[in-house]
């Protein structure tokens, strides 16, 4: 068996090997041996017996019935009593024992019975029920029954017994109330007379006093309605003349909000020259008087270095000339002699002696000329439109120089080459490059190709025809087509974020009847016609002038747990907020935070630490920074000491220490500051100068490789420089021809490296990507830029690069791009590339001449 357990309302019986008596585990658990011991269960629980004794003489001899209720259980406290309940009611039912019970209490209620009177058991109850429980207490003990409680419920009898008892009582109860009653009714009816004689008095009293109070009434109503009339004339007369007086006022009113709007119109457009006048000074005038005071100062330092170091040559010429004075007394003999034979043989060779002595040297001059080419990396040729390009056109150009050569040594010597005579050599030399000319372009134009790379951007959608909306429903876009604000060239974006196979834009709202500001595409199409923006979670979310509602939304970041912060730029009514919406979770939105500040926000970056996440935020024409803690749900400000921030980007987690790069508004230069700096408790901060872009940057973007990519105010290009070098500024992505648009470019970078970016133009809008990977270390770099106050020497470099994607009708721009080349990028080109084949050219020449014995060249002229 094993072990055999039981609940709290029972008891355990064990029996056989190794108990000399029953061993009683009440409640619990025991361990029997199987085959020599055995185990049996004894129910505790109380049991409630209902007795009935039927008709069972008193001590009067008055036969009675008596009903009671006894609660009896086994008693498990005394061991005595559970060994004597085990003796006797083991191995019976529970019914059993309720009748072996049932039928003792009974006896001991009917002896008890026959002890007593009627009365007593009928008005004493308790006395019975006390005798009955005492009696068969001490009966029931022996069998290991306890009593627990007996209560009479019911005593009746067939012969009226009872009911004789309370008759005489009953019929005294029954006089007295009916006594009782009689003198009541009498009272009651005098009392109701004299009630009665008062409440007429008093009435007759009340319709006397109604009477004359009526009568009041009416005097005084009439009186009331003769001056309410009057007044009431009184009133619509006023009335009528206060209206005439109203309207006179609303049309001066009217008529001076005119004048208020003319006279703000007017000071707006003043304000609006002055703000050009601004713009102008600060992007053109102020840009030209710094580069003119740069090249003034740098042409002042050459000319005080040039003077010194002649003053130096000059003493260093006299010293040495002292000390050699000596030397060339000595000398002067020699070369006297040497002299004279130099002169007779200049003189008996004539013209072909100083062709001989011009070409030893030019490959000196020349070196020295190509000097510069050592310090460049990359060369681009830049061709027009028409005509032949590439190889062959680099190939009939060096041959052109090559013919002009003669009368480029002419106009420097006075020597015609082509007529002298070395035409027969030079002929020999212009033959022997025409025919190894199109190796050494090649080989040329090879190297050139690993320098002059471009973004190998994808084209995702194009939109010929401008932006539009997923409509609610055909009749509201009709609507907006019909009063004019539906322009699908003015749906601008102006920032973008792309999660999983989402992009997000914000839209510069320009038009409040469509609020819609913020809204989303997918990354791929099934069909090639460019897809609609639908509205971001829905149009309902988008209402201005409500502050529960997306109002004008600016800035976008994707977090790493798929959250999607939206910053909102508020209206006149409400304040910045910004939003997070979980991509994750059917785009639940939360309102994170308003933030109680009179200036709009404009960009923001996400930093994701150990410590939560912070956002910092550029405010409109405003010198601070804006940090939000996510966990805190708490802003500060931090000053930037005169720096108005506008565009804004973060160095990558795994450079230390983590950098923000602030771009200005309205300015080429690029600050940085520290991201501990903005959380040490100090409330302003000194950014450091980085350099100069050039142009305004409006967008900054950062990189997993730290490259800093960033667009500009009305240029058509990106550039791109490395952080973890110099400030070096490289062509990352241009378009061919000018643009026109304030904000050309936005882009955005997604978990996988991929580079989006919409490209806006008069004709289109498209949508373009590329892999960081395969291009973040092939940028293209341009002229650097280097801060006033740097003293660090870095070579200069130029480079064009080429439009991603060129279309029929972007033929024309070329010119126009062509056009945007800076003079010094286009002198160094023409420079490096007549360096490169004069160099060739002569040292070509030379290896010639050192073949041909002077004295064979023929002196006769040879057409």
């Amino acid at each position: 068996m094993g072990f055999v357990t039981c609940g709290p309302n029972e008891v355990l019986v064990v029996a056989g090997v190794g108990h000399r008596k029953p061993k009683l585990v009440p409640g619990g658990v025991v361990f029997v041996w199987p085959c020599i011991q055995q185990v049996s269960k004894l129910n505790l629980n109380t049991m409630t017996i209902q007795i009935t004794s039927n008709k069972v003489y008193s001590i009067q001899g008055v036969p009675i019935s008596v009903t009671g209720i006894a609660q009896v259980k086994i008693q498990s406290q005394h061991e005595e009593m559970l060994e004597r309940a085990c003796e006797q009611f083991l191995g019976k039912g529970q019914n059993e024992i309720k009748n072996i019970a049932h039928e003792t209490m009974e006896g001991h209620q009917r002896a008890i019975i026959g002890s007593m009177t009627v009365e007593e058991i009928f008005q004493d109850r308790k006395k019975f029920s006390q005798h009955v429980f005492d009696v068969a207490s001490s009966d029931l003990v022996n069998m290991g029954i306890t009593v627990v409680s007996y209560t009479l419920k019911d005593v009746s009898d067939d012969e009226g017994y009872l009911m004789a008892l309370g008759m005489a009582r009953t019929a005294e109860v029954k006089r007295d109330a009916r006594i009782g009653e009689a003198e009541a009714r009498m009272d009651a009816s005098v009392q109701q007379a004299k009630a009665e004689e008062e409440r007429m008095a008093a009435r007759f009293v009340n319709d006397t006093e109604i009477a004359k109070a009526k009568r009041d009434f009416e005097v005084k109503k009439a009186a009331y309605d003769a001056e309410v009339n009057a007044k009431k004339a009184e009133a619509e007369l006023a009335y009528e003349l206060q209206a005439a007086k109203t309207r006179q006022q609303i049309q001066e009113e009217n008529m001076q909000i005119k004048v208020v709007e003319r006279t703000q119109a007017v000071a707006v457009q003043e304000q609006e020259i002055v703000r050009r006048e601004q713009v102008l000074e600060a992007t053109v005038r102020k840009p030209a008087e710094a580069s003119k005071f740069q090249l003034e100062t740098l042409a002042a330092a050459n000319r005080n270095k040039v003077i010194l170091e002649a003053e130096a040559e000059a003493e260093a010429v006299r010293v040495r000339g002292e000390a050699e004075a000596a030397a060339l007394k000595a000398k002067a003999a020699a070369e006297a002699e040497q002299m004279a034979k130099k002169a007779e043989a200049l003189n008996e060779y004539q013209e072909a002696a100083r062709v001989a002595m011009m070409l030893d040297a030019l490959p000196k001059i020349t070196a020295e000329v190509a000097k510069p080419l050592t310090q460049a990396k990359k060369v681009t040729m830049v061709s027009s439109g028409d005509g032949q390009i590439g190889a062959a056109k680099l190939t009939g150009e060096v041959l052109d120089m090559v013919t002009r050569m003669p009368q480029l040594v002419k106009q420097l010597t006075g020597v015609d080459i082509s007529n002298s005579a070395m035409t027969y050599h030079h002929s020999f030399v212009v033959k022997e490059v025409r025919s190894m000319s199109p190796y050494l372009c090649a080989i040329f134009l090879l190297g050139l190709s690993s320098l002059a790379t471009a973004a190998n951007f994808t084209l995702v959608y194009e939109w010929p025809d401008g932006l539009d909306y997923e409509w609610p429903s055909e009749a509201s876009k009709t609507q907006a087509w019909r009063d004019g604000t539906l322009k699908p060239w003015e749906i601008e974006p102006l920032y973008m974020a792309v999660y999983g196979s989402r992009l997000f834009f914000s839209l510069e709202s320009k038009y409040p009847e469509i609020s819609v500001t913020l809204v989303s595409l997918p990354t791929s199409g099934a069909s090639s016609a460019p897809p609609k923006l639908t509205p971001f979670p829905s149009w309902d979310m988008h209402r201005i002038g409500d502050c529960n509602m997306i109002e004008y939304a600016t800035g976008l970041q994707v977090e790493s747990v798929g959250r999607l912060w939206v910053l909102d730029g508020g209206s006149s009514h409400c304040k910045s907020k910004l939003w997070i919406f979980d991509l994750k979770k059917n785009d639940h939105n939360n309102l994170v935070h308003q933030i109680r500040n009179p200036y709009p926000m404009h960009d923001f970056v996400l930093d994701e630490t150990a410590h939560g996440t912070f956002a910092y935020i550029s405010r409109w024409y405003q010198q601070s920074i804006v940090v939000f803690s996510l966990e805190k749900n708490l802003f500060w400000i931090v000053e930037t000491a005169e720096i108005f921030v506008f565009s804004i980007a973060l160095s990558p987690k795994d450079q230390e220490p983590r950098q923000l790069y602030l771009g200005i508004y309205d300015s080429t230069e690029l600050y940085s500051i520290s991201i501990a700096t903005l959380h040490n408790g100090n409330r302003t901060a000194e950014p450091e100068l980085i350099g100069h872009w050039n142009a305004a940057s409006y967008r900054m973007l950062m990189d997993n490789q730290g490259i800093l990519y960033s667009a500009f105010k009305s240029t058509n290009y990106i550039l791109s420089w490395n952080t973890s070098q110099l400030f070096w500024e490289q062509y990352f992505h241009e378009i061919a021809g000018m643009n026109f648009y304030e904000w050309p470019f936005t882009f955005a970078l997604d978990k996988n490296g991929t580079f989006w970016m919409i490209e806006k133009k008069p004709t289109y809008i498209r949508l373009l990507k590329v892999a960081l990977k395969e291009k973040s270390s092939k940028a293209l770099p341009v002229t650097p830029s280097i801060p006033t106050n740097s003293t660090t020497s870095i070579p200069q470099k130029t480079c064009v690069c080429s439009p991603s994607t060129t279309t029929a009708a972007e033929v024309q721009e070329n010119s126009i791009l062509k056009e945007k080349l800076s003079h010094h990028q286009l002198f160094n080109v023409i420079l490096i590339c007549t360096n490169i084949f004069t160099v060739t050219l002569f040292l070509f020449i030379l290896r010639k001449r050192k073949t041909i014995p002077f004295h064979k060249i023929p002196l006769r002229q040879t057409k």
